[in-house]
């Protein structure tokens, strides 16, 4: 066989698995954020795309060897389907490795990529019906007509994918309610193997009937499928961002929950020290009236002291997070907890008093929870806040016993504090030392007057 004519069949071959192979990968890592990979994005992409070329390269090449022996067409696609199939494979098992533990959601999205694969395998298996056929075993089991269909359906549709994975806030949408995401990726992956029964049963029945109008139902039953499979996609968003807003609600009704409690007690101190001026201005009344000079200069300077004292409980010039942290830090107290406080923050910051509760809030009752179990040694707990112009940085320490950082990091509060940094761009860690837990939040919050 001439040698030019295997040389343009291996090529086009390559540029087939190319074009199938290529979008997928760049969809599938583009909603990835760098700390979710073991390694930088970049680079790893550049070697991921490399070995890919590489793979089918070889398999490229392995099909012209095999077609210059004459092998029939037949085979040919079959082993072409095997080749991409085994790349497929190899592309799906070094995704899921390559992933951080603990990577919520990339199941969802790989069978969103690789259905996107898939569609526009079936849009090119339409179109080509259609066309005038080609002689058989003279390109399988790409074909020029092929490379152009390819070309101008990603050309159309990758934007669309692109936009959506891009600036679609996806990675919010699949930090959500864990019982939903996984139920909606079971149903995805459901619906991946309907597809791949319905193209089987499509192709056999390609080559028992090929009548114009047959050709024309097939197309219509298989558009059917594609368009069923976009509006399960479009229902399974939906369903995640009324699940992150239901979240959000329940956050902020929380840290409503909270802020009415410390009016309500608030109300009640201004009761109570009402009351006891009262009763100091009584007795301070009584003292002067029988002439106990020397009593009433004492009584006034006990009174003096103690006012004093109430001021030095003061935890920092912001009123914000002195509002939010006394209450905490005066339960603490009252359960033998230490706590130690070093906040360096501007006095005016402009802090959103609903986010600093929902954070500062379950924050501070997980460590006085985790407290609360320690025994032993006196539980201690310290917080730590700095600012470095827009960004905040929040350090918690509290004691606890050994064996619990697994409970206390899956507590009930954390997803709502992994929301608030999520909302100011910023990150979130917890880890233990020891018999100490520590939670690390990093807020990206703007100035006063920006």
């Amino acid at each position: 066989m001439n040698e030019q004519v295997v040389c343009t069949y291996v090529l086009i071959q390559f540029c087939g698995y190319m074009l199938q192979s290529f979008p997928m990968i760049f969809l599938a890592y583009l909603p990835l954020q760098p700390d979710s990979l073991r390694y930088e994005k970049r680079r790893f992409l550049i070697l991921l795309c490399a070995a890919v070329a590489a793979f089918y390269a070889g398999g490229s090449c392995y099909l012209g060897i095999l077609r210059s022996q004459g092998v029939s067409w037949g085979e040919l696609m079959n082993l072409g389907n095997l080749i991409f199939a085994a790349g497929l494979a190899g592309m799906t098992l070094v995704y899921f490795l390559r992933l951080q533990k603990g990577t919520r959601g990339q199941t969802l999205l790989y069978m969103l990529v690789v259905q996107y694969g898939i569609l526009i395998y079936i849009a090119n298996k339409i179109t080509v019906k259609f066309m005038r056929p080609m002689p058989i075993g003279m390109f399988s089991p790409y074909s020029v007509r092929d490379l152009v269909t390819y070309t101008i359906v990603i050309l159309l549709s990758f934007p669309w994918i692109y936009r959506f994975l891009r600036y679609g806030n996806v990675q919010e949408l699949v930090q959500g309610n864990k019982k939903t995401l996984n139920f909606i990726t079971s149903c995805s992956v459901a619906i991946l193997g309907l597809i791949i029964i319905a193209m089987q049963m499509e192709a056999n029945l390609s080559m028992q009937v090929s009548t114009i109008s047959s050709k024309i139902y097939l197309s219509v039953w298989m558009i059917c499928f594609i368009v069923c499979d976009l509006l399960a996609y479009f229902i399974y968003f939906v369903c995640l961002i009324l699940e992150k807003e239901k979240e959000d609600m329940r956050s902020r009704l929380s840290s409503y929950e909270q802020q009415y409690k410390w009016v309500c007690d608030g109300i009640e101190k201004e009761k109570r020290s009402r009351h006891n001026l009262r009763l100091h201005l009584r007795t301070m009344n009584t003292l002067a009236q029988d002439g106990e000079v020397k009593k009433l200069q004492d009584y006034i300077g006990n009174y003096l002291y103690e006012t004093e004292e109430m001021e030095k409980k003061k935890i920092c010039g912001n009123p914000c997070l002195d509002g939010i942290l006394r209450y905490y830090v005066i339960q603490a107290e009252n359960n033998g907890i230490h706590t130690k406080c070093s906040i360096q923050v501007k006095e005016t910051y402009p802090f959103d008093m609903v986010d600093m509760t929902v954070l500062f809030g379950n924050a501070m009752e997980n460590a006085l929870n985790a407290c609360g179990k320690c025994s032993g040694s006196s539980p201690v707990i310290r917080v730590i806040v700095r600012q470095f112009k827009k960004s905040i940085l929040i350090k918690i320490e509290n004691s606890i016993p050994a064996g619990t950082l697994r409970k206390i990091v899956k507590s009930y509060g954390m997803e709502s504090i992994e929301m608030i940094a999520r909302k100011y761009q910023g990150s979130v860690e917890a880890w233990s030392e020891e018999e100490k837990f520590i939670l690390r939040v990093v807020l990206n919050m703007e100035e006063e007057g920006t």
